[in-house]
C-alpha cells in the first residue's frame, strides 16, 4: 500500500472516530483555553450542529459566552455583553454576579428602558433583593406607565428603608390613579409627617378617610384645613363636596358660599331685566 493510500485511510479512520464535530469541539477546547473566546464560540456552535446531544460541550460553550461577556462589560459595551450573557443563561443555570455586572453597566453607560426593565426584574427573580435594584425598576416601571407593578415593589423598599419624600408622593398618587386609595395612606403619613401643613397631602389622606368609611376623621381633617388655610378656595370646596355626601344641606352651602367668595364669585342677590312691553 503507498504512503499516500496509508495517509487517506488514516484520515478516514480519524474523522469516523472523532467527527467533524470532534474536531471542532477541539478546536474550541484550544480556543477557549487560550483565551480567544469569539473563536471558542464560532467551533463550540458548529461542533453542536453535529454532536449527540448527550456530548454537545454546553458547560464549555456558556464559559465562552461569559467570559466574553466579562470583556465587554470591562469596555462598558452594556448592550453586546447583554447578548452573551443571554446566550450562556440558555446553557447553563444563570450566574447572579454576571447579571449584577450588566446593572452596573447599564446603571453607568444607560440603556433602552424597556431593555433595563427586563434586566432588573431577571436580577429580582435570580435572587438580587438590593434596596437599589427594586428602587432602579420602580422608577423605571413608573416611567413607563406600569403604575400596578411598581406599587408591587414599595412595602419591601418600606421595609428596607429606601423611600424619599419624592418616592412617597409618587407611590401614592399612584394608588389613587390605580384607585386604590386607602393602600395609599401609609404613603401619605409618612409625606404628612415630613410637611404637616401640606395642604394636598391632608385633603388626600380626607379623601382616603371617606373611602374607608370613616367620615368623623374625615371632617375632622377638612374643619383643620379650613381654620389652618382660611383663605384657600380648593379646601372649602372640598368640604362642601364633602358635607353634601354626608346630606350636610346647610353646611355645604356655606361652604360652597364662602369657596365662591373667596373666588371673587360672591354675586349677591340675583338681578332678573324686566321684560320688555309686549306689542299686542
Amino acid at each position: 500500500m503507498s504512503a499516500a493510500r496509508i495517509k487517506f485511510c488514516l484520515v478516514a479512520v480519524l474523522s469516523v472516530s472523532m467527527g467533524c464535530g470532534g474536531g471542532n469541539a477541539k478546536l474550541g477546547h484550544d480556543a477557549l483555553g487560550h483565551g480567544d473566546y469569539s473563536a471558542a464560540i464560532d467551533h463550540y456552535e458548529t461542533a453542536m450542529k453535529t454532536m449527540p446531544k448527550e456530548k454537545q460541550p454546553l458547560r464549555r460553550l456558556a464559559s465562552a459566552h461569559r467570559a466574553k461577556a466579562a470583556i465587554l462589560l470591562d469596555e462598558g459595551r452594556c448592550d453586546a455583553a447583554r447578548k452573551h450573557l443571554l446566550a450562556a443563561d440558555d446553557l447553563t443555570r444563570p450566574v447572579l454576579v454576571d447579571h449584577q455586572r450588566l446593572f452596573d453597566c447599564t446603571a453607568a453607560a444607560g440603556s433602552n428602558r424597556d431593555t433595563r426593565i427586563v434586566d432588573l426584574q431577571r436580577l429580582v427573580d435570580l435572587g438580587d433583593h438590593r434596596a437599589v435594584v427594586y428602587r432602579a425598576l420602580m422608577h423605571l416601571l413608573f416611567e413607563a406607565g406600569s403604575n400596578a407593578e411598581a406599587v408591587m415593589l414599595a412595602p419591601s423598599l418600606v421595609k428596607k428603608y429606601a423611600l424619599t419624600v419624592e418616592d412617597h408622593a409618587r407611590i401614592a398618587e399612584a394608588f389613587f390613579e390605580l384607585d386604590q386609595k386607602e393602600a395609599a395612606m401609609p404613603y401619605l403619613l409618612a409625606l404628612a409627617k415630613s410637611n404637616p401643613r401640606d395642604p394636598l397631602v391632608r385633603l388626600k389622606m380626607a379623601e382616603v378617610h371617606e373611602v374607608r368609611g370613616a367620615p368623623l376623621e374625615a371632617r375632622r381633617l377638612y374643619i383643620a384645613l379650613t381654620v389652618d388655610f382660611p383663605r384657600n378656595p380648593v379646601v372649602f370646596l372640598r368640604l362642601a363636596a364633602f358635607l353634601r355626601g354626608q346630606d350636610d344641606v346647610h353646611g355645604a352651602r356655606a361652604a360652597q358660599a364662602e369657596a365662591d367668595r373667596l373666588r371673587g364669585l360672591d354675586l349677591g342677590p340675583r338681578r332678573f331685566r324686566p321684560l320688555l312691553p309686549s306689542k299686542r
